[in-house]
């Protein structure tokens, strides 16, 4: 049930490795003179999928370069403030956490979320979060929506489009606009939204700056991403990572070279896109893959005798990923050592990977329901994970 690190769809291997031997029959005809073309193309059709222009979309290695990008290239002071969720990567999180350490040594505030809550909780305490913050952290006198960058006292909230663990969809449309009502930078870690969030629409809601990795759900080859930059922000990113061979530059001109990679990684996502559209189109993978994922999950719990983490009248918490509580009690740690020995006993032992976590003081772990998986396979899961929460139980287990 892979969430983390994707599966690569047959079609989009195929066409992989028929652009490698392309590059391979011809290295110096391909990267002089194929590559940005076709990488164009692809910059063209992505921004389409998710309503934005092409020249707004660039493609790099992952999320997390993405994000170091992004927050690399602000003018910090120790004024600034960069906001994180509790529910953050740990890359966002060391992201941050490296800029405070620096010189001028910026503020680092984390905004904590604790599942189970709703869509309407997480919008009011974000909001008065976000209020307490810009009272004692005035906004430059610039208009926030040309993009203020020079000014000292920033806020740079980094906003999950959805959390990895737990993986619930968060409320980051409206977020992203109380964001912009306090003069607040919004960046949205949008890791598990390419093929799994329907009708994205960015020049709509309008995030400062998104970013998606693109093998996790829209299966191209593993590993590349997609950051969008609007127009109205692009004077932000003064460089990209590595420095580019153009430089200065526009941020797709400066996308363009950035030393030598595997450009096949790249132009897979067109094949990925090609691949959805020939086994049904967006909604009919969405309907498929979120019914699933309710129906899944909740036939996990059953088995497990718990229940799933999102017990809103509607799941709206729950797209193609959702969390069901595991077995264990609360005299078992919510230790690095018990995730490790829960991973071993699934991943090797059992060899089924789904990714177990622990939040909120309850032991959980994170049901995807991808194009290929089948009700049997969610079963499956269940029953796999009733016997290793036992084993976790009985050698883990603390005196009360």
């Amino acid at each position: 049930m892979a969430g983390a690190y994707g599966g690569l769809a047959k079609p989009v291997r195929d066409y992989y490795e028929e652009i490698t031997a392309r590059i391979e029959s011809n290295p110096e005809l391909f990267m002089r003179f194929h590559s940005g073309p076709l990488s164009a193309d692809v910059r063209e059709r992505i921004a389409g999928f998710i309503g934005a222009e092409a020249d707004e979309c660039v493609l790099v290695t992952n999320a997390t370069m993405a994000v170091t990008t992004i927050m690399k290239n602000f003018m910090w002071h120790a004024e600034d403030v960069i906001i994180t969720l509790g529910t953050s990567y740990t890359s966002i999180n060391t992201t941050a956490q490296s800029l405070h350490d620096i010189h001028p040594h910026p503020s680092h505030r984390v905004f904590q979320l604790n599942f189970p809550t709703t869509h309407a909780e997480i919008i009011t305490s974000f909001r008065t979060f976000i209020q307490s913050l810009a009272k004692t952290t005035p906004d430059s006198d610039q208009d926030v929506k040309s993009g203020p960058t020079t000014g000292t006292g920033k806020i740079v909230a980094i906003i999950d489009s959805i959390c990895s663990l737990p993986g619930v969809l968060l409320p980051w449309q409206e977020m992203v606009k109380t964001c912009a009502e306090y003069g607040v930078w919004s960046v949205l870690d949008a890791a598990h939204s390419l093929g799994q969030e329907p009708n994205i629409n960015l020049t709509e809601s309008r995030p400062d700056f998104w970013f998606s990795n693109a093998h996790k759900w829209l299966v191209s080859k593993r590993a590349c991403a997609v950051m969008y930059v609007p127009r109205r922000n692009q004077h932000i990113i003064k460089t990209v990572l590595p420095t580019a061979h153009i430089y200065p530059g526009t941020l797709v001109q400066q996308c363009e070279w950035t030393g030598t990679i595997d450009w096949g990684l790249y132009l897979s996502v067109g094949a990925a896109l090609d691949f959805r559209q020939w086994i049904g189109g967006e909604e009919k993978i969405f309907a498929y893959c979120h019914d699933l994922a309710l129906r899944g999950s909740t036939r996990v719990a059953e088995i497990l005798g718990t229940r799933t983490l999102d017990e809103t009248p509607n799941r709206e918490l729950t797209l193609n990923m959702a969390d069901v509580i595991l077995p264990i009690s609360s005299s078992v740690p919510g230790s690095p050592e018990v995730a490790l020995a829960l991973k071993k006993k699934m991943i090797i032992d059992r060899k089924v990977s789904a990714s177990s976590h622990y939040h909120n003081g309850k032991w959980m772990v994170r049901c995807c329901a991808q194009i290929y998986n089948e009700m049997e396979d969610f079963e499956k899961l269940g029953r796999l994970y009733l016997e290793a929460c036992q084993e976790i139980e009985e050698q883990f287990r603390t005196a009360t």
